[in-house]
């Protein structure tokens, strides 16, 4: 999916940058498409997450930081970046605080990623349980 998703969004964006109005100060369509497909790749990347798990908590990982913080930050942004073109420039300044706030959000949320200590996830297989619910049945 997201090397189908790539391509297009390559020539999306190429079109709007070959195409660009100058009076335009903010090109909204790219803005609002790649919001759109950074929030779908971060939802398949929870997805794999969920059904592939690698890490116990998930929170653990530099990783799951660095998506919440693009998530967070294209999500917030996005209805800002698809209503951006039908705004005046008054109106652009008085809206544009979501902007500031989301990325202040977003950094720090991939501050915390840096901060965390590298953990290496181990399979499952090789973990150790101390419960008798988790180990495998003796045959």
């Amino acid at each position: 999916m997201i090397l189908a998703a790539l391509p297009l969004f390559y020539i999306l964006a190429g079109y709007y940058i070959l195409n660009k109005d100058q009076s335009k100060l903010f090109d909204a369509v790219p803005a609002s498409l790649e919001s759109i497909l950074m929030i779908i790749f971060c939802v398949s990347f929870f997805f794999e997450q969920i059904t592939d798990v690698e890490v116990s908590f998930i929170y653990s990982s530099k990783t799951f930081w660095i998506i919440v913080a693009i998530m967070v930050y294209s999500s917030a942004t996005f209805f800002l970046f698809v209503s951006a073109e039908f705004l005046t420039q008054e109106e652009r300044k008085a809206y544009w605080f979501i902007n500031l706030i989301s990325n202040i959000i977003k950094n720090l949320l991939l501050t915390i990623a840096f901060i965390i200590p590298n953990h290496k996830p181990q399979p499952i297989s090789e973990r150790r349980y101390d419960d008798e619910l988790f180990q495998k049945p003796a045959l």
